[in-house]
């Protein structure tokens, strides 16, 4: 099971073209280690704190990013069963809350994994957010229109899976896309790398209706962390195939590829560990030779095959995790996202690893106030 950690995932602008509240100022005064000064509680709150995302961990100032944010907040502190009693400001005043997406909550410790729409983290000064909690009178969830969890992903997501809590698999879009996956084969749930993960045996798959714009796309980022439980062999991740897209492990299991009709990108020295958890980015920015592979925030050395196109095929395939002309994957599959229109920089890769991997430093947590 995963650590519980800190983590802030940058919001990327709200997926109905709302504009956003800026990132919170910073605090006057440090109080409690946190770092990033007082705070006082939204309105009707007992408690709130300073969450400070450390600027020498962003690489450059990048707008709307998706922050996660994993935490205890300490017993009793949630009173709501469905916690929803905890909101995020950008303003250490509460008066200006940002959108949130709840993936898990304990009540009864206060432990949270929660996204929250970020307009902008700094890479010259630390960034700071505020979140408020602990309200009796609370019985609905608060983050609804314009604070709605969809709104914490921009409009090139196309599709945003977090996979559960560990003890059951959910396959629904984060997104306002609704790409909701089917389970084929008895996918079953396991501990990810932040809250659960898919269990993939190599006899069952994952199956996504159509997303919007895969095909044709000029521009396409993929990310996702994986950790194989057994060493694959020319074994599918993920792919939109015929004409699209394939992403695999190569033979022996040591790298991946990233194929097209043609063509093909893959590592020019394996890096896939059994056992290891990483994390993978897939960047297509339709300029030849058009792809960056990231490895835990790092681009791997590439070697490339065939022709390499200006843009992804039409072929309207659904998109499918863990299959392809009988090639399975044997592994933990966590936080799959999936983007088009945009190629994610390599500050903004390096910037959600660090804020995803085990014992991050990205963001910290002041003491109650």
């Amino acid at each position: 099971m995963k650590t519980v950690i800190l983590v802030l995932a940058a919001f990327r602008a709200f997926g109905q073209g709302l504009p956003m509240p800026g990132p919170g100022t910073p605090a006057p005064a440090v109080r409690g280690g946190g770092g990033g000064g007082t705070c006082t509680p939204v309105s009707g709150y007992a408690h709130c704190r300073v969450l400070t995302i450390d600027h020498t961990q962003v690489g450059a100032t990048l707008m709307n990013f998706p922050v996660l944010v994993s935490t205890t907040l300490g017993s009793f502190r949630i009173q709501s069963s469905n916690c929803y009693d905890v909101v995020f400001t950008s303003d250490s005043g509460g008066t200006a809350k940002i959108p949130w997406e709840q993936e898990t909550c304990v009540g009864s410790t206060g432990a949270i994994v929660d996204w929250v729409g970020v307009s902008s983290i700094s890479g010259g000064a630390d960034t700071y957010i505020y979140v408020s909690y602990d309200n009796a009178s609370i019985s609905t969830a608060q983050n609804t229109g314009p604070l709605a969890p969809a709104n914490v992903w921009d409009t090139p997501y196309k599709s945003v899976w977090h996979l559960g809590n560990g003890a059951s698999l959910q396959l629904t879009d984060s997104t306002s896309n609704g790409n909701t996956l089917t389970n084929v084969g008895s996918v079953a749930a396991t501990a990810g790398q932040v809250g659960g993960a898919a269990s993939l045996s190599g006899s069952n798959h994952l199956d996504g209706s159509n997303i919007a714009s895969i095909g044709g796309a000029t521009q396409f980022s993929l990310s996702f962390w994986v950790n194989p439980t057994a060493t694959p062999n020319y074994a599918v991740l993920m792919q939109e195939w015929p004409s699209a897209f394939y992403l695999e492990a190569i033979s022996g299991g040591t790298g991946l590829s990233f194929g097209f009709s043609g063509g093909q990108a893959y590592e020019t020295a394996g890096s896939l560990a059994v056992g290891t958890w990483a994390h993978y980015a897939v960047v297509y920015d339709g300029t030849v030779p058009s792809v960056t592979l990231y490895r835990n925030g790092v681009a791997v050395p590439l070697t490339f095959s065939g022709a390499i196109p200006s843009s992804l095929g039409t072929s309207g395939a659904p998109f499918l995790i863990a299959a392809l002309d009988g090639a399975r994957l044997t592994a933990a599959l966590d936080e799959v996202e999936v983007s088009t229109g945009i190629a994610r920089s390599a500050a903004w890769v390096a910037a959600q690893y660090a804020n995803q991997k085990t014992s991050s430093t990205f963001l910290t947590i002041g003491s109650e106030i």
